[in-house]
């Protein structure tokens, strides 16, 4: 999210907040409504960085495994038009 940020000329904040990107995107005017399931990765992301010893979420990886993909094609077509290289 932040290459796509930056793609638009948008400062990328230093953060780990899925949901405050999905907005700088927002107002930048790309459509993100098919990310926003996306944000609930915010807290494996601060949790498993600094926590030594996590504690189990549940979480669904295929699903979204899936649109974490999906989301990398969509930036690599952005940055890379024409692009054929899996990211």
């Amino acid at each position: 999210m932040k290459a796509w940020l930056l793609h638009l000329d948008v400062d990328a904040p230093l953060t780990h907040d899925l949901r405050r990107l999905l907005l700088l995107l927002a107002a930048a005017g790309e459509s993100t409504a098919d990310l926003e399931p996306l944000a609930q990765l915010t807290v494996y992301a601060v949790q498993f960085r600094y926590d030594a010893d996590p504690t189990p979420l549940g979480l669904d990886r295929t699903h979204y495994n899936r649109q974490v993909k999906a989301l990398l094609v969509r930036v690599n077509e952005l940055i890379l038009p024409g692009s054929d290289r899996d990211p």
